[in-house]
């Protein structure tokens, strides 16, 4: 009897133990006692919000602000654009590209990998990228082919292991597969499609219900997020 009481006691001093601990977790995510807001304390956010909710709502705030990012090869986005841009300068082509599928993986990093709700139909704008322009003197017409992205992703390692990064995303293994996908989610068709680099694109992910979107890139105007994406809020801050 003895037995059974202690580890009663145990049991309860435990349960007291982990409620104490996620109360402190969610004060220190309500308060933002670090002050710092980086893709990491994004990550965390996202991670309690959905791991703290009650009947769909969530005390955590979501640290996840849109961040501005030029891309250029040395010759910066002009005066026009943020000053507080995160600066991106290449050497070739084929860097441009793999920097910009480094920045659709983070997004989907950071908004949890499809493993966290977030929101029951919200949208997240990770990145608005502005591209430099020396870049469009470098890609003819000014387009750059969805396709050479995720051919990018397909065949770049996640943290030099075997597995590539598209597969990470997508847990498929064939662009074909992918395209069918993004065609049925937000009507993209990396195949045929170019982004316009005079103008500016989102990388955005969502989630509707339990049906998460990996990031994609579209243009970064109100008409194209909603002819491309049915979201009732935007979780990050603009």
């Amino acid at each position: 009897m003895k037995k059974a009481e202690m580890t009663s006691q145990q049991l309860v001093t435990l349960i007291i133990l982990i409620v104490s601990f996620s109360i402190i977790l969610i004060f220190f995510f309500v308060l933002d006692l670090t002050g710092t807001i980086d893709e990491e304390s994004c990550r965390n956010s996202v991670s309690m919000r959905g791991a703290f909710s009650f009947l769909g709502q969530s005390l955590i705030t979501l640290k996840c602000p849109t961040k501005d990012v030029c891309i250029s090869f040395g010759g910066g986005c002009g005066a026009g654009f943020s000053n507080d841009a995160t600066n991106i300068e290449v050497q070739s082509k084929g860097e441009l590209t793999s920097e910009v599928g480094k920045l659709i993986k983070n997004c989907w990093w950071m908004m949890g990998e499809g493993n966290s709700k977030y929101s029951s139909n919200g949208c997240a704008i990770c990145y608005n990228i502005k591209f430099g322009e020396d870049v469009l003197k470098q890609f003819e017409g000014g387009q750059l082919p969805y396709s050479q992205i995720y051919n990018s992703l397909a065949v770049t390692p996640l943290d030099n292991s075997d597995e590539s990064v598209l597969f990470y995303m997508y847990n498929l293994n064939s662009i074909e597969s992918v395209r069918n996908k993004l065609v049925q989610d937000v009507d993209i068709d990396i195949q045929t499609a170019n982004l316009d680099l005079t103008k500016e694109y989102a990388v955005v992910t969502s989630v509707n219900d339990d049906n998460f979107i990996q990031p994609v890139l579209v243009e970064f105007s109100g008409a194209s997020l909603k002819s491309k994406f049915s979201c009732s809020e935007y979780v990050t801050e603009i």
